[in-house]
This record gives C-alpha cells, sequence and structure tokens, in this order.
C-alpha cells in the first residue's frame, strides 16, 4: 500500500518568507493506534519565534501598565472613602423615672399651669321588646328632635326648663329641662348662629300631637327683639303621642330589657369612643360616663309585644397626651424647667376619678382624679437645631456645644474619616440618632 504523505505549508506574516515543513508519515503503535509524526526544522521553529510581535519596543508601554495601576488605586480610595465617611451624633435624651402617685385636677378651660381636658361625646340607640300582659287607659305625649338657634347675640342664653316652642298652626311643645344656646360666630366674614339640640315633649297628650318637620318660635319671647333671632327647627318628627286604650307590659319586664339594652349601648359606644380617639390623646376607663334615656313610654302600646327603645350617650374626658406628661413632671419633678417632655407608662397608670357619681360631665368644668404607677418622664430632642449647631465646628468643641442643650444626657459623636478635624459644613450632612428610652431602665 502507498504511504499516505501529509504536507503542511505555514506562511509567516513577514513578506517572502517561508518555513519549511518535512512531510509527516503516520504510523501503528502496538495498540493498532495512529499516529502522525511531524517534525519541523529547527530554522522554522525558530522565524516563528522571532516573527510574535507585541508592539514597538517588544512590549506593552510600561507607561500604561503605571497609568491603570495608578487609576485602580485612586478608584479604590473613592470608594473606601464613601464607605468610610459619614458623622453620626449619638444623642440620650435627659429622662426622670417617677413615681406618680396622689390627687389631681384638671379643668375644661385651663389657665396657665393648669391641666386641660377636652370631651368626646357619641349618642346611639337600641331597641328590644317584651310581652305585653294586660290592658290599660293611658294619655302619652308626643314628643321629637329639634334645633334651638340663636342668631341674636354672640352671648350664650339659657332656656328654663318648660320652655314652650310653638308650630305654625299653634301646637305647643317643651323641654323638660334647661338649656344654654350658644352665641353667634363669625366664619369667613359670616355670621354664624349658635345651636343646641334638644327634646321636646308636647304640651297636651294626643295622636293629634305627632306631627312632621315644622319650624318653631319661642312664645317667651313676644314683644322682645329676640324673637325674630331666637327659633327652632325640627330634627325628627314628633311621635308616640297617644290616648286611648293600650296593651301592658310588666315594669319589671320593661326594666330588664332597659337593663339588657342599655349593657348593650354602653359597649358600642365605648368601642365607638376609643376609636375616634386621636393618637395624640389618651382615654381612661374611669373618664367614661354614661348617661340613657327611654325613648317615649315604653311600658304601653298597642300591639302584643312592646317595643322598648333606648338612647345612650356617652362622654369621654380626654386628656393631650404632652399636656399630662408636662403636668406630671410640673408636680413631681423638682426643678423641672418646663421644656417640652412626653412620658412611657402613661397608659398603665391606675387612673380614678373622685366622686364620680356626683359628677355632671356636661356641667362640671373641674374633675378630680387620683393616678397611681410609674411613669418616664422623656425630654424632647430637637434634631435640627443640634445639627445646625454642630456644623462646621471643631471635632475639638463638640462637648462644647452639646453642654448648652441640657435637656441632653449623653451624647457622643463619629466623625468620617477620621482624619477629619471638623464636622461637615452642612447640617443635613450629620445624622442624629437618638437611644430610645425604656421605662424600666435605671434613670
Amino acid at each position: 500500500m502507498p504511504k499516505r504523505i501529509l504536507q503542511d505549508v505555514v506562511t509567516s506574516s513577514r513578506k517572502g518568507r517561508k518555513i519549511e515543513t518535512r512531510r509527516g508519515n503516520f504510523s501503528k503503535n502496538n495498540k493498532g493506534d495512529s499516529t502522525l509524526d511531524v517534525r519541523m526544522p529547527s530554522r522554522a521553529r525558530t522565524n516563528i519565534n522571532n516573527d510574535i510581535n507585541y508592539g514597538e519596543g517588544g512590549g506593552f508601554s510600561r507607561f500604561a501598565i503605571w497609568g491603570v495601576a495608578a487609576g485602580a488605586v485612586i478608584l479604590l480610595f473613592f470608594v473606601l472613602l464613601s464607605v468610610l465617611s459619614g458623622t453620626v451624633v449619638k444623642i440620650t435624651p435627659l429622662q426622670k423615672k417617677v413615681v406618680v402617685s396622689g390627687l389631681f385636677s384638671a379643668q375644661k378651660d385651663a389657665q396657665e399651669g393648669e391641666l386641660p381636658f377636652k370631651l368626646i361625646v357619641l349618642d346611639d340607640t337600641a331597641s328590644g321588646n317584651v310581652v305585653a300582659t294586660d290592658e290599660k287607659e293611658v294619655e302619652r305625649k308626643a314628643s321629637g328632635e329639634i334645633v334651638i338657634y340663636n342668631a341674636y347675640s354672640s352671648k350664650s342664653q339659657k332656656l328654663i326648663k318648660r320652655t314652650r316652642f310653638e308650630t305654625p298652626d299653634g301646637k305647643v311643645y317643651r323641654i323638660n329641662k334647661s338649656v344654654i344656646v350658644p352665641g353667634t360666630t363669625v366664619e369667613n366674614g359670616k355670621v354664624v348662629p349658635g345651636s343646641v339640640e334638644v327634646t321636646v315633649y308636647a304640651d297636651i297628650p294626643g295622636e293629634e300631637y305627632n306631627i312632621g318637620l315644622t319650624d318653631f318660635t319661642i312664645p317667651g319671647f313676644k314683644g322682645d327683639p329676640r324673637f325674630d333671632k331666637f327659633y327652632a327647627r325640627s330634627k325628627t318628627p314628633m311621635d308616640n303621642g297617644f290616648s286611648g286604650k293600650v296593651k301592658v307590659a310588666s315594669e319589671e319586664d320593661v326594666s330588664k330589657v332597659e337593663k339588657e339594652l342599655q349593657n348593650s349601648l354602653k359597649e358600642k359606644l365605648l368601642t365607638q369612643a376609643r376609636s375616634q380617639v386621636p393618637g395624640d390623646f389618651i382615654l381612661y376607663d374611669d373618664a367614661v360616663f354614661f348617661s340613657f334615656d327611654g325613648v317615649g313610654d315604653s311600658v304601653y302600646g298597642t300591639k302584643d309585644n312592646i317595643d322598648v327603645t333606648e338612647k345612650g350617650t356617652v362622654y369621654g374626658v380626654l386628656f393631650n397626651k404632652k399636656d399630662l406628661s408636662r403636668y406630671i413632671a410640673s408636680s413631681l419633678i423638682e426643678n423641672y424647667n418646663g421644656g417640652d417632655v412626653y412620658s412611657l407608662g402613661l397608659e398603665d397608670l391606675k387612673f380614678k376619678v373622685k366622686n364620680k357619681d356626683k359628677f355632671d360631665v356636661s356641667k362640671d368644668t373641674k374633675l378630680s382624679f387620683s393616678m397611681d404607677g410609674n411613669a418616664l418622664i422623656v425630654w424632647e430632642i430637637d434634631d435640627t437645631a443640634i445639627a445646625r449647631d454642630l456644623a462646621g465646628t471643631n471635632k475639638a468643641d463638640f462637648l462644647k456645644t452639646i453642654s448648652k442643650y441640657t435637656n441632653i444626657k449623653k451624647a457622643t459623636a463619629v466623625v468620617k474619616p477620621f482624619w477629619r478635624s471638623t464636622f461637615p459644613e452642612n447640617s443635613e450632612d450629620i445624622t442624629i440618632r437618638k437611644i430610645d428610652p425604656i421605662l424600666s431602665a435605671d434613670n
């Protein structure tokens, strides 16, 4: 068999030069594998080595290598600088743990140094029924809600119990308790009459006093300039007026249903009141008052099942948390400087109204109460003012600057990079971090 001959010709990158090759022969080893033996002349190998060129001068420019290295170092420097830079000031505010125990007071119209309180008032109704057990001849007066307006003066006007309100066709209704009608106010340059909502009752019993919505005058003001400026308008129809034979339920059964309705209203109204307390106010459980009124004469009806309806009103006494904190601080901390403070533990204080059964929340303006428990008074920190005072100052003057703030218990500062001797010129580049106080900590 003729031999297979392999010829390779490799041409140099330089013109006119060739690399000689020798013929290669396939041969078999003792395992039967074919191998190719190609041998290159030594001169050709030398020429190839000489033809590999890495640029002028025989290699990369040393200046380029040093330039890349220097750029990398500079880039690394700025990366480290960005990571290590920054100014953080940690502040522990002044705080004082106090034992709250004693009798205190709050005023609805508080003066300087007194604790103010506000009221939240909500009402709702609930209905049930009771089985009638007998019949009885009864007379019942119609009733309903009206709104009384005072467009006469900016001064409030008291209307005594049994003041009359008359419809255009001469029907008379009366209030069963005295009320005060607020005076006028001015809103956007316009005079707005003062108003109050009350319940009125027909002067005589009977269904003819069950009427729809209407206007009322006050006969007692006839011949007086107030007659045209004091008036009322229905908020609800007048109803439940009756004269004749009706179904009768036992007072015991009615009382039981009324008690159930009142308990239901208490729970409902208290939930509503708590949901409407603003976040910066606090409502204590014992600072809640309820009043209930039966709507109509619940003992009587014309059906076998008598409807029983209760109207409930909740009055919640609210305290602003900051006002209460300052009041506690001024009462229990010697040499309190009057600064802005807040308290931890207010919600856990045991609060109890003194002589609660004698306090008329709708009229009385002073509330006496006791509080017992522990509270932590914490002074407020003005982050912006501190950062502004530190901006551009020398690190060595840090404690001198901070010492001006009497509401700071402890402060530390870290300025990066470490070789920097001053705080940043821009106060926004200074981060103020307050250490959160803990009520259980020693203070």
